[in-house]
């Protein structure tokens, strides 16, 4: 077991998740953002590893916030009863449990399609053509140096 002094707080943890979508965001911007199809394809199968978790996160936040109600522990910000709040809060992140599942299910679609894509072969370097050196003297009408004529 891990002692929770030295673990990052939830809070910190969600920072640090949305962080890295936004340099995600950032570094898929470019025609450079990947090597190929591939490259997406493992992008993609994280994603959908992410998003497909999010509805457990969700359902777990309501859960937490309606104990904090049940046991008193939440008060609403005018003074007056907090439950329709509380209860509106947790059906919208519900909502939003069911909207990631169905984004789950979306990105793991596409990436079902991904699956039959490859990059095609770099071609092969092509050199530029070169001019031949010029030449003068004897060299020109095919005699070594120091023959002659």
């Amino acid at each position: 077991m891990t002692d929770r002094q030295t673990q990052p707080r939830t809070t910190e943890l969600a920072a640090t998740a949305a962080q890295a979508i936004r340099e995600l965001n950032h570094r898929t911007r470019g025609p450079d953002a990947f090597t190929g199809p591939a490259e997406l394809y493992r992008l993609v199968t994280e994603l959908v590893l992410l998003v497909d978790a999010l509805p457990q996160l969700v359902n777990q936040l309501g859960r937490w916030l309606n104990a904090e109600h049940d046991a008193h522990r939440v008060r609403s910000d005018n003074s007056t009863d907090p439950g329709p709040t509380v209860s509106q809060a947790t059906t919208q992140m519900a909502d939003a449990g069911h909207a990631a599942r169905d984004l789950a299910h979306q990105l793991a679609r596409a990436q079902q399609f991904l699956a039959h894509l490859g990059g095609h072969p770099t071609p092969p370097c092509v050199l530029p053509m070169t001019q031949p050196e010029p030449t003068t003297g004897r060299q020109s009408r095919g005699l070594k140096w120091g023959a002659t004529t």
